[in-house]
């Protein structure tokens, strides 16, 4: 969205979450379309208007400034026509058109496929800055030539007026060279922008897709992995690109060189290849330092992270000194590879700049020998000593343009590891989207366990829970009551087995659906910063105040918000750090209580709240919508009073399953590890 609008490229996104296909569509491929039954938008002037096909007719849905939307039948004749006079149209589809293969190798993964297409979509702007290119460096060929003429034909002859003429000229050159090179800056900043704002959205809705199962053990690492896109985009958008986009150009000047000088282009074309070698050569040893740079980089950043989210720990605890030996030894790691990285490219960048100045010293003695011999003038030598330094100035520059690629190519395929973690949507995979999702809930033989981990946090568990039903489970701390509670929301794929909501299989059910119909209280209560009224509205955005207020009352917000000058517009801090570990639960209570769902899903609700407020909120809870299912996890016995039936879990298993009265009634007088005894059938 950008400024409330949707963008082309939030559209896009937006149908590919959709499962849709948004595309540009051209007059080519309106037989496809039409073949498909796909729809289209066309876009005339300001305006746009919908192609809508069904299986009898083609309408015209246009809008009109005041009354109901304007529906005309069309023929297919018209569509095309109306496709060819638009501004810009759209396809969208559940599928992409048919496209013929290329290669036998099109099936293969293309690992740089986000940022192929990203920097493919800013050709015309690369073309341009290529165009550019091509005329500033024509120019310098025409200045060298202006130099030439000086010395030959100006000062033997004192010919003022050819002086003033040709400098005259030259300066138009040289005005004309400067507007090229902003031209060529300008577009270049342009294509970043375009580059930087695609390929971050992009990465941002990758991150935020992401399976749980599978997202990285350090948070501090991976969003520095994250900042690794700043050095692609600055590789590709920077003045330094500008260095290939001019590395063609040295054989332009090798060629006129040859035509003025004759003998003198083997002087640039001998010390040529003695830089490029220079430059590959070095790149192996500027590969390692950069590569254990960019680690310790990042593990330093993962604990700088990790200390700022538990600074209250490290203080209570008294382990600043621990930390801040880590940080200096992390410190000093990284410089000393940056230290090694930028010794070499020092190193190698300063024996290029020698070669350079060594190459205009021959250039010089050869040409005076050419000179003495008749063969060359002094204009043309003062022109090829002009021309041979920018036909060398590229070479210079690669040493330190491979050591930025090597930077960015290892970015590359860290951000690309990233773009190759599993998603919960992946491209291509249609979801079931229904109406409403019921409130019922069926684990069949489900097990589970966590990445990395040996032992199972769900062992073949099977429970059927009605839709309307209040259902409580308890069990020890690492029974799996949690894990259970996040196969349920869809946050967790199981090992085996398969979860069912409202009868249909979590992993065919939208993510985005399951979800807002599940009103979900985690284990951690977790705030974003900004307002109260900001963090109950997330996910539940088109909610009215009186259900934001109402969902305040029955978590008992109210009750601390009323009595702060800034009502709910209270600030309530990174993390919620400026409220306490009870208001922070009943701002997530309200979270999940502001819109209305088929089941509710409480993981430890009153952990945090004391006596008074648990039974507040037991009463609320008690006057919810009957209908509603509950899934309520306590270690309270106090909010068993909200369910009619309870389930025990012990060891990843449920091993006792019945009405309220009758579990609590065994579990007194229960052994120590009870046995299973029930499982929902």
């Amino acid at each position: 969205m950008d400024e409330g609008e949707l963008t082309p490229q939030g559209s896009s996104q937006a149908a590919e979450r959709a499962g849709l296909v948004l595309e540009a569509l051209a007059a080519s491929q309106v037989e496809q379309v039409l073949a498909a039954g796909d729809h289209i938008i066309v876009k005339t002037g300001r305006s746009h208007s919908l192609i809508h096909f069904t299986s009898q007719r083609i309408q015209h849905l246009s809008p009109q400034a005041e009354g109901p939307v304007l529906r005309e039948d069309m023929a297919r004749p018209d569509v095309l026509y109306l496709v060819q006079q638009a501004t810009q149209a759209w396809r969208i589809g559940t599928r992409e058109l048919a496209h013929a293969p290329d290669t036998e190798l099109e099936d293969k993964p293309d690992r740089y496929a986000w940022l192929r297409r990203s920097v493919l979509a800013q050709w015309r702007t690369y073309v341009w800055v290529g165009v550019s290119s091509l005329v500033a460096n024509g120019l310098v060929i025409l200045t060298s030539f202006y130099s030439m003429q000086v010395y030959d034909r100006v000062i033997p002859n004192n010919a003022f007026a050819t002086l003033w003429a040709l400098s005259i000229g030259v300066g138009l050159i040289y005005f004309f060279d400067l507007i090229m090179r902003v031209l060529r800056a300008y577009m270049i900043d342009h294509a970043g922008k375009k580059l930087d704002f695609e390929i971050s959205s992009r990465l941002f809705g990758q991150v935020l897709g992401l399976r749980l199962a599978n997202r990285p053990a350090s948070a501090g690492v991976f969003a520095n992995h994250l900042n690794d896109f700043e050095s692609i985009r600055d590789f590709f958008t920077s003045l330094t690109l500008t260095a290939v986009i001019d590395f063609p150009f040295v054989f332009l000047y090798l060629a006129a060189i040859a035509f003025m000088g004759g003998h003198l282009v083997w002087v640039p074309l001998l010390i040529m290849p003695l830089m490029l070698g220079l430059a590959l050569a070095l790149q192996g040893p500027i590969d390692r330092a950069v590569r254990t740079s960019m680690q310790a980089s990042a593990q330093k950043h993962g604990m700088l992270i990790e200390v700022l989210a538990g600074i209250e720990t490290v203080k209570l605890t008294a382990s600043e000194g621990v930390f801040q030996g880590a940080w200096e030894r992390a410190v000093r790691s990284i410089a000393q590879a940056s230290m090694k990285s930028k010794l070499i490219s020092t190193t190698g960048l300063s024996v290029v700049n020698f070669m350079q100045s060594i190459s205009s010293v021959v250039l010089m003695i050869v040409g005076v020998y050419l000179i003495s011999q008749q063969q060359l003038s002094m204009g043309g030598l003062i022109a090829c000593s002009i021309l041979t330094s920018r036909a060398l100035a590229p070479c210079s520059q690669l040493a330190s343009l491979l050591s930025r690629w090597k930077q960015t190519r290892i970015s590359m395929d860290t951000v690309a590891q990233i773009f190759q973690r599993p998603v919960e949507r992946p491209a291509g995979k249609s979801f079931l989207v229904r109406d409403a999702i019921e409130g019922s809930v069926e684990l069949r033989e489900v097990s589970f366990a966590h990445a990395g981990s040996a032992l199972p946090a769900l062992n073949n568990v099977s429970l059927r829970i009605q839709a309307g039903e209040r259902v409580a489970i308890i069990g020890r701390s690492g029974s799996g009551k949690s894990t259970l509670a996040k196969l349920v929301a869809g946050l967790y794929e199981p090992s085996s087995g398969a979860v069912l909501v409202g009868g249909a299989d979590t992993r065919q059910l939208d993510p985005q659906q399951l979800r807002r119909s599940i009103g979900c209280v985690p284990q951690d209560p977790f705030l974003f910063n900004g307002t109260v009224r900001e963090n109950i509205a997330y996910g539940s955005e088109a909610a009215d105040d009186a259900a934001l207020l109402e969902a305040a009352r029955q978590s008992g917000v109210d009750e601390f918000v009323k009595v702060h000058p800034q009502g709910y517009d209270m600030p309530v801090g990174e993390r919620g750090c400026r409220l306490s570990g009870g208001q922070r639960q009943a701002v997530v209570l309200a979270r999940a209580l502001v819109s209305s769902h088929s089941l509710l899903l409480l993981d430890e609700p009153s952990s945090s709240l004391d006596h008074v407020a648990e039974q507040f909120l037991r009463e609320r809870l008690k006057a919810r919508t009957p209908g509603e299912t509950l899934m309520l996890i306590t270690h309270r016995l106090g909010m068993l009073d909200l369910v009619d039936r309870v389930i025990v879990m012990h060891g990843g298993q449920v091993v006792i399953d019945g009405p309220r009265d009758a579990v609590l009634q065994q579990l007194n007088g229960a052994p120590a590890a009870p046995t299973r005894q029930a499982a929902a059938g």
